[in-house]
């Protein structure tokens, strides 16, 4: 590590350095101080600094090398802190398979679980994390006719942080303690967000960011205030004239922060039915399902595609600028009443509504029109020949390969894209793997069938779960 030496060590030095060609010369005031000790202690002490912050950045893109106390301890002296591990979070419906007599409290803080093993994963409890009542007044409005359940809606969140909190669908069906009335439960949706203790790569790239500046009105100073919430995974910046600039008006220095990471809020939104379109009070809602329910206090459950359609706002998409729009259908054999009462239950990005609020404040004042978005995500499908050695379990090894498999593609950044010479290493790494049939079957976005590096835009990420990994295994 280069040491910087202070300005009176700097001013000593000169003067040892002048004494030791004619100690009679006088150095503590006069012409020899104002004109040479001063200023030129100035310029080596702003070298010194310049050479020391070109050091730092070099020395942690070596962080992959260095211990994890040895990066804490440089990050730290920059007043950059590793992000702990983020609990998984997610929703949960709670099931009656009887029509309830009598209103069922949910209370927040009750656990549910996995069940053990399924789906390939381990035992994970979560729990819920807003109060919710069942009424029975309006038991009606939620049956589902599919699965011959009542089913209500509430949040999770994992009780364990990190990316082993990230379950698939269906996975979640354990009650950890029984309520009166209620027969089961079941996640519909993956949960989402769980992350591990973040990485020596990732812990760098916010130092280097803090190395660069903090200037809001720069790349890399938007990126390091994004980076700074401990909710934002990676942030990537997108200028006017870039061809992913979406917002088509003429404004003068528009900016795009796109964001990776996330924070679903459920929220609920009363309206009074007068047939008209009606935008959502907090944005941006998150697709492609943002709407949970809608109930008319009258009418009872009002489904998608026959009673109403969501109109997506494409070009502010993933803002707090966006309107998306909840649009009747005035063909539908029957709609509310007008005046009618209706509850609106959807879901919306927390996260992206915070980096704008706390970005709008004073001191954050830029000459640049600055809009935080959500990113998207890009599903990837994989169908991979592999060869193992004999005399091996084919299930762990295959419950290995597909483990390697979603810890590279689910832990990259924006704009990382999906190179098949990376993944081959990645699953030839596995213990017990010969070697992999190139190219792959498919390596591609979901539904595609080419096998070629899957370009990722710096607005994207890629994922992919157990359902997109097909892989046949030969001895």
């Amino acid at each position: 590590m280069i040491s910087v030496k202070t300005r009176n060590q700097l001013v000593q030095d000169l003067i040892n350095a002048i004494k030791s060609r004619d100690s009679t010369i006088e150095t503590t005031y006069g012409p020899v101080k104002d004109l040479v000790i001063d200023p030129v202690s100035l310029v080596v002490r702003d070298l010194y600094t310049q050479l020391k912050n070109v050091y730092d950045i070099q020395f942690i893109k070596n962080a992959n090398i260095m211990t994890r106390e040895e990066l804490d301890a440089l990050g730290e002296t920059f007043g950059i802190f590793r992000k702990g591990a983020i609990p998984a979070t997610g929703s949960v419906f709670f099931l009656c398979s009887n029509k309830p007599v009598s209103n069922i409290f949910i209370p927040s803080g009750i656990s549910v679980a996995t069940s053990s093993n399924v789906g390939g994963t381990t035992f994970q409890t979560f729990i819920v994390t807003k109060s919710a009542t069942f009424a029975a007044a309006t038991a009606d409005s939620f049956f589902n006719p599919e699965s011959g359940y009542y089913e209500f809606e509430v949040p999770i969140r994992a009780l364990t942080p990190g990316k082993k909190g990230n379950v698939a669908p269906g996975t979640i069906r354990t009650l950890q303690r029984q309520i009166p009335g209620i027969s089961g439960v079941i996640n519909k949706a993956a949960t989402v967000g769980g992350r591990d203790i973040e990485s020596n790569a990732e812990y760098a790239r916010r130092i280097r960011l803090a190395l660069l500046g903090s200037d809001r009105g720069t790349y890399a100073g938007l990126e390091r205030f994004a980076l700074n919430d401990a909710r934002v995974l990676d942030a990537k910046t997108v200028m006017s004239g870039d061809p992913l600039m979406k917002r088509t008006e003429a404004v003068a220095g528009a900016v795009d922060v796109y964001i990776l990471g996330e924070e679903p809020t459920i929220d609920q939104q009363v309206e009074t039915f007068l047939g008209l379109d009606i935008f959502f009070q907090n944005e941006p809602v998150i697709f492609p399902n943002p709407v949970s329910q809608i109930v008319g206090s009258l009418f009872g459950v009002l489904t998608e595609g026959i009673h109403y359609f969501i109109e997506k706002d494409v070009t502010l998409e993933g803002s707090i600028k966006a309107r998306n729009i909840i649009r009747w259908n005035r063909g539908a054999p029957s709609l509310p009443t007008p005046g009618e009462l209706i509850t609106i239950e959807y879901s919306y990005d927390k996260l992206i509504l915070d980096l704008q609020n706390n970005f709008s404040k004073a001191e954050n004042n830029v000459l640049a029109d600055v809009l935080f978005r959500r990113s998207t995500q890009i599903n990837i499908t994989l169908d991979a020949q592999v060869k193992v050695f004999p005399d091996i379990s084919m299930s762990v090894i295959e419950e290995n390969i597909r483990s390697a498999i979603k810890d590279f593609i689910n832990t990259r950044g924006l704009g990382e894209s999906i190179v098949p010479s990376d993944l081959d290493l990645v699953i030839r790494s596995v213990p017990g793997v010969d070697f992999v049939f190139l190219p792959f079957t498919v390596l591609d976005r979901d539904g595609g069938n080419e096998s070629d590096i899957v370009v990722i835009n710096k607005n994207e990420y890629a994922q992919i779960s157990d359902s997109d990994i097909k892989l046949t295994l030969t001895a």
